[in-house]
């Protein structure tokens, strides 16, 4: 748990200045409503927390209408990473963000785990000509595969939306919100309790009490408001819940979830 002092030390060690950044480009996906975009190339872990900094997980596949959809969208030239792993327990796949769904869509004698331990899935490419690893369905994969992951988000990002870099102990760390209105006055809550739900007069915030407040920002011409600030080294294995909101535009960014490394 952290301890009061560290969290003392934390609001001081992070002093914020303002700044602009890009928007990512997304996608809804008209059968569950949800939204989608992908991840830089990286390993699966990698591609799991950049996920969590945009405020989701990456993609769960719930039936096979998501398959088909994820696999025309996204992996007709790529390979995939999506949120189901065993590598908790050999053989026990489950879906990172917590969801149980009945059916699976591996590749003739997939997952085999192979000989050095393939503990996380993947949507193979429509460009495959692999025979035993035909296009849309899934493989395993090792630790150290690399491809573009799919982020998934169940809320519009549209709204106010908070992102973040890698959160590194004894590393800055940038947080991100743009899609406010240019001049408002965004605020930033943290929590290292949890991520709630609980209400306000926003809606619903992603936080568990004690609920912290940083210093708002006023978003520049494009309404984007960025805060960088240095994550101390002794926070290495703690985690941060995090959400922001507008108080022009009065609508809640999503939450994301740190977990420092």
């Amino acid at each position: 748990m952290n301890s009061p002092l560290r969290i003392q030390i934390l609001v001081v060690a992070l002093c914020f200045t303002t700044t602009s950044q890009a928007q990512s480009s997304w996608v809804q996906n008209p059968g569950n409503g949800h939204w989608y975009t992908t991840t830089a190339v990286g390993d699966w872990h990698t591609a799991e927390a950049e996920a969590r900094a945009l405020g989701g997980h990456l993609a769960t596949v719930r039936n096979p209408a998501e398959n088909d959809w994820l696999f025309q969208t996204f992996a007709q030239t790529d390979n995939i990473w999506i949120g189901f792993s065993d590598e908790l327990v050999e053989g026990s796949w489950e879906w990172v963000n917590g969801e149980t769904t009945a059916g699976t869509n591996w590749a003739m004698n997939q997952p085999d785990n192979d000989w050095i331990g393939q503990h996380w899935a993947y949507i193979i490419r429509g460009s495959s000509t692999d025979p035993v690893l035909p296009p849309s369905y899934w493989d395993d994969a090792y630790f150290y595969t690399t491809m573009i992951g799919v982020v998934e988000v169940p809320r519009d990002p549209s709204g106010p939306h908070l992102s973040s870099s890698a959160p590194i102990a004894g590393q800055m760390l940038t947080l991100t919100v743009n899609q406010v209105s240019p001049g408002s006055l965004v605020h930033f809550a943290w929590s290292s309790s949890g991520g709630g739900p609980i209400s306000n007069q926003y809606g619903f915030m992603e936080l568990s009490p004690p609920i912290h407040l940083l210093n708002p920002q006023v978003a520049d011409l494009q309404g984007v408001v960025v805060k960088t600030g240095y994550l101390p080294s002794f926070l290495q294995g703690f985690s941060l819940w995090i959400q922001a909101w507008s108080t022009s535009d009065m609508v809640l960014s999503n939450g994301i979830q740190l977990d420092i490394q």
